[in-house]
């Protein structure tokens, strides 16, 4: 009803009572607002002051940035047509490097990949790989924060073709790095998502479409949104589907019915790289750390980075990742409340039944 009508709704139970008491203060709050008390103010300072003391400590262990950056204006000259490229994706470098990215990622027998080595400083991404807006994405993290990420060249060729950084990705090397090692790299990722929350948007989705998507998504691409209302309209509506399901079965099986999802309490979109992951984070010969793979980048709610997180820790990589690794999650990207991860929980589960576009 919400995303139809444009009205604010609230997923209200005659049968549990679920949310009536919420409903009832929307009411009050609506036409007797009351402030906020004493003690919910010093508990917000407390916390606020606890934030900035564990950037502060994050600043005083975060790894260098990075100094200088390879010329790579001679290899950018010959690229002067799609041939060009396609002969070099032919060549001797490309092939070696192809079929050693697949054994690094452990996958030997994949059938191919879509990042190719093309010259020694420049890397390819296929333009099927990547997200509707990666390249502009990149090039507006680069210009609004100090993250190291890879400059982008060529914009006239169909395929992303970036700066190649020697390096490991933290899902090749993290076990063997020392655990003062492991901690610097977690205050680095720490400041660097800090960086990415502290640019904000009226609207939600990608820096330069609009369309929102990302691992919750199911991959499909949905959207523009007009404003955040009718997004968080929109995935209310999805998560109260993907909840319904399981209040049928709950009844059917004289089992309680589980608490109606309730949404975010911060809907105000911040920007999220959106698939923070140890396989798109490199760690540089020179002891600088790499962020990649903006594909899933946008204007979200700021609990979306810590709740991606936590779905490849949980359930994509749930083998994968270390507990190690893990540890570090919420000091990283923050802490999802109970809440917010059963809503999206539910808002996953129904997706994949409102298809969206497939944006390449």
């Amino acid at each position: 009803m919400a995303a139809n009508y444009d009205v604010e709704c609230f997923a209200v139970s005659a049968t549990t009572n679920d949310n009536v008491d919420n409903l009832l203060a929307w009411i009050v709050d609506t036409f007797a607002p009351i402030t906020a008390t004493r003690a919910e103010i010093s508990s917000f300072r407390l916390q606020s002051f606890l934030h900035s003391l564990l950037d502060v400590i994050a600043a005083c262990f975060a790894l260098p940035n990075a100094t200088r950056t390879p010329d790579v204006d001679e290899e950018v000259s010959k690229l002067t047509s799609y041939e060009d490229i396609r002969s070099l994706l032919r060549g001797d470098l490309a092939e070696k490097w192809d079929a050693n990215l697949k054994h690094r990622l452990l996958a030997d027998h994949a059938q191919y990949v879509t990042v190719h080595r093309i010259t020694p400083s420049l890397i390819l991404k296929e333009g099927s790989a990547c997200g509707p807006s990666e390249r502009a994405t990149m090039e507006y993290v680069l210009q609004h924060t100090t993250i190291p990420v890879p400059r982008v060249h060529c914009p006239d060729q169909p395929h992303l073709i970036m700066d190649h950084i020697e390096g490991e990705m933290l899902s090749e090397c993290w076990d063997q790095l020392s655990s003062f090692m492991q901690f610097r790299i977690a205050c680095t990722l720490r400041l660097y998502v800090r960086q990415l929350q502290n640019l904000k948007s009226q609207h939600v989705g990608d820096v330069e479409s609009g369309y929102a998507g990302g691992i919750f998504f199911d991959g499909s691409w949905y959207g523009p949104f007009d404003s955040v209302k009718r997004f968080r309209q929109f995935c209310e509506w999805i998560a109260f589907e993907g909840w319904r399901p399981f209040a049928c079965a709950a009844r059917l099986n004289q089992r309680p019915i589980p608490p109606l999802p309730n949404s975010c309490s911060d809907w105000a979109p911040v920007f999220t790289h959106g698939d923070l992951n140890p396989s798109n984070i490199l760690l540089s010969k020179d002891g600088v750390l790499w962020v990649i793979d903006w594909g899933e980048a946008g204007f979200y709610p700021s609990c979306m980075e810590t709740l991606v997180m936590r779905h490849h820790d949980t359930v994509v990589h749930a083998e994968d990742h270390p507990p190690s690794w893990k540890r570090y999650r919420e000091f990283i990207a923050g802490i999802a409340t109970k809440e917010e991860q059963e809503f999206w929980g539910h808002f996953h589960t129904a997706i994949h039944r409102f298809p969206g576009r497939d944006i390449q």
